[in-house]
């Protein structure tokens, strides 16, 4: 239960932040003051970089940021903002807060993402002492820490990447690092690349719905933001062919946004690929042993010919970094038999000018076996002479560092995996983890770009959540380092290439995964010859297993919980046409006419064949019977059935057979009590009682009518 204090703490939250925000504020002037002073560096300064640590209770939290994005240069001042929260309900006292700055240059980036993770121990000595004031419950200060140029320890200091610390109190420390540059020589030009996904994130099912799109597609939507943050930039563009497909198939009935988000993106000048229909990770399908990889059976079942029958505008394929031109997209004009022709799933899935062949295996992780295996695929079907796959430098060997290799005959492009994990974290959106990443990114990028011999490549990861304002600041952060040059795609295709070795293991819960589906959707085909339509079943279970092994659900806590649903769904679909179990029936006639009930739970008619076989002879049954059963309702059938000479028990086997004799549902049994001899019986006994009563009737009527011609005679 909150104490008042509690509840006190939680209302000055929001000044807290305030004063975090100010104290940046403060330091971004000073630090724009000391740039336009005579003398200094006339180069645009980034913003702070606060790295936050551990809650440690009563403690308070402590975030170091040096101006910049962490960028100094030699013989400059440096100046560094600490902040101090108290997050306790009680009054934190007075103390001392110490800025340290490592001795020596970090040079492996292993020991940066060391340093930062508070792994690695590095030598650092205190450079400057300021006092912190007591901070109120819930409150925050920023002290501001300015070492001189001239000062000991930071004076005469190599450029290079340097740790730095700052230590509230006795115990509470928040590390960073700083980029110092060398003032009196120009940066080393630094060609880098830039790789950003446009995906709609982790699904379970193929298509977006008109919902989702207007949604997705909204001003603060996800797809906009994404277009938003790379437009203007020289990034090249991984596109999910599912999204596009999804605005194509709803064609005059997809919603406006998503359309002008469309002419949108394929107006973009930037370099593009076509990721595999939802993401669907590569390396999975090559380690199920698939021989080649899955694709979509089709979307026609998600089309309506009254929707595709108007023109509208879609780009056509323009040359690479020329935007793309509109030209009439499919439409479901008649053929000359009177029938409208809908497109088909190359029109649907269609990115103008992409370049194919592109493989990036999720989270960048492959084997040798893996590279080669996708390069012979896309040989082999004649449409990709040069295929390539993306690498993680993390699940990658090679004696030079550089984008450009080779594994074996397959081409690859490796990319940095520290530095695009810091631009992945700067392009997330929150405002303090960017700020965090941006200096984390500024010193990868030093030692990415110092340690390269060729090219340096960076990939933004699949993104959760997606924020216009923090991909445009996570690219700007690289293009505004000193020295980069923004790397086009056929700058990295044409680089040297060093041999490389691909190293990842196999995502072995993703493999027995997708064999799980497979097998499913193996037992969906054979199931699926019942409706008039197989592929209205089909073709949205195939779109539905691409997106269940996306790459966007690597590492998502929901993904089992999402496997367990599709698996319930799909045995949902298998069982719901089968014979209901029939009742005891009770044959007092030789001939007769047997009701059964056969349930549909589809969407669609189901077309089967009930067979029914006795286990004697006493009845004749009548052993197939064609059944269409209508969807939503359970279908009477009757089975004629004859009676032979006995009476007993007997048990039909009942099955439902689908037109290609495969059984669906349940084998079912009727009992049936045959007693057709009691027919014969009740008539003969109807019979005499029939013809007792009439003779019974006439003898009545004969000695009325004898008394009454007594009674007159006797009168007379």
């Amino acid at each position: 239960m909150r104490t008042g204090s509690a509840c006190a703490a939680s209302a000055s939250r929001p000044r807290a932040r305030l004063a975090i925000f100010f104290a940046m504020l403060a330091l971004a002037l000073l630090a724009l003051s000391a740039a336009t002073a005579p003398g200094a560096s006339a180069a645009p300064l980034p913003t702070p970089s606060p790295t936050a640590t551990a809650d440690a209770g009563d403690a308070p939290l402590v975030t170091v940021a040096a101006l910049n994005r962490g960028l100094v240069r030699t013989g400059e001042p440096l100046s560094v903002s600490v902040v101090a929260e108290n997050p306790s309900d009680a009054e934190l006292e007075p103390t001392t807060a110490g800025v340290s700055v490592g001795t020596a240059p970090i040079t492996d980036p292993a020991i940066l993402d060391g340093w930062l993770a508070n792994t690695t121990d590095l030598e650092t000595a205190v450079l400057d002492r300021q006092p912190v004031p007591a901070i109120a419950a819930g409150e925050s200060v920023a002290i501001t820490s300015s070492i001189a140029a001239e000062t000991p320890g930071w004076a005469g200091l190599a450029p290079g990447v340097y740790p730095i610390e700052a230590a509230v109190g006795a115990s509470e420390r928040a590390r960073g690092a700083i980029v110092l540059l060398d003032a009196a020589a120009p940066p080393a030009t630094a060609p880098v690349g830039i790789v950003v996904p446009i995906t709609a994130g982790p699904r379970t099912t193929g298509l977006l719905s008109a919902e989702e799109l207007a949604s997705l597609t909204a001003a603060d939507g996800r797809l906009t933001q994404l277009v938003d943050g790379v437009s203007g930039s020289a990034a090249v563009l991984a596109i999910d062919p599912a999204i596009v497909a999804s605005i194509r198939v709803l064609g005059t009935a997809a919603p406006a946004s998503s359309t002008e988000w469309l002419a949108r993106l394929e107006a973009l000048p930037n370099t593009r690929f076509a990721l595999q229909f939802a993401d669907a990770d590569v390396a999975t399908q090559v380690h199920a042993g698939l021989s080649g990889l899955l694709e979509p059976r089709g979307l026609a079942y998600a089309v309506d010919p009254a929707d595709v029958a108007e023109d509208t505008a879609t780009p056509t394929p323009a040359p690479t970094g020329a935007p793309a031109s509109p030209s009439p997209a499919p439409t479901g004009e008649p053929d000359d038999g009177g029938e409208p022709v809908l497109p088909d799933l190359a029109e649907l899935t269609e990115i103008p000018g992409a370049r194919s062949g592109v493989f990036w295996p999720a989270e960048g992780h492959a084997d040798d076996g893996v590279v080669q295996t996708l390069a012979a695929w896309a040989e082999a079907s004649g449409d990709t002479p040069d295929p390539l796959t993306l690498l993680a430098s993390d699940a990658a060997e090679r004696d030079t560092v550089t984008a450009a290799g080779t594994v074996g005959d397959a081409d690859v492009l490796v990319y940095d995996s520290a530095a695009s994990a810091a631009l992945t974290a700067a392009a997330e959106p929150g405002d303090t983890s960017r700020a965090e990443a941006l200096a984390t990114l500024s010193a990868h990028l030093a030692l990415a770009t110092t340690r390269a011999s060729g090219p340096v490549l960076l990939a933004v990861d699949r993104l959760d959540e997606a924020s216009a304002f923090g991909l445009q600041t996570a690219l700007g952060g690289v293009s505004g380092y000193p020295g980069t040059a923004p790397l086009g795609w056929d700058e990295l295709r044409a680089a040297e290439a060093t041999p490389t070795r691909a190293l990842a293991p196999a995502p072995a819960e993703h493999v027995d995964a997708l064999q799980r589906l497979l097998v499913g959707e193996e037992r969906l085909e054979v199931f699926s010859a019942v409706i008039d339509e197989p592929s209205l079943m089909l073709e949205p279970e195939r779109t539905a297993i691409l997106q269940l092994i996306g790459a966007g659900w690597f590492d998502d806590e929901e993904w089992p919980a999402a496997m367990a649903d599709h698996a319930e769904q799909t045995q949902a679909t298998l069982t719901a046409v089968e014979l209901q179990p029939p009742s005891t029936i009770q044959l007092i006639s030789p001939e007769a006419g047997l009701q059964f009930f056969v349930r549909n739970d589809l969407p669609w008619a189901a077309n089967v064949v009930l067979v029914a076989v006795p286990d004697n002879l006493r009845l004749d049954v009548e052993r197939t019977t064609v059944v269409r059963a209508e969807p939503g309702v359970n279908t009477r059938v009757q089975v004629p059935v004859r009676a032979r000479v006995g009476s007993g028990e007997v048990d039909i086997s009942l099955r439902l057979l689908s037109p290609t004799s495969e059984q669906v549902g349940p084998e079912r049994v009727a009992e049936v009590q045959v007693r057709a001899e009691w027919e014969a019986i009740g008539i003969v006994v109807l019979s005499v009682l029939v013809v007792g009563f009439i003779a019974t009737g006439v003898v009545r009527t004969v000695l009325r009518r004898r008394r009454a011609k007594r009674a007159e005679e006797t009168s007379g």
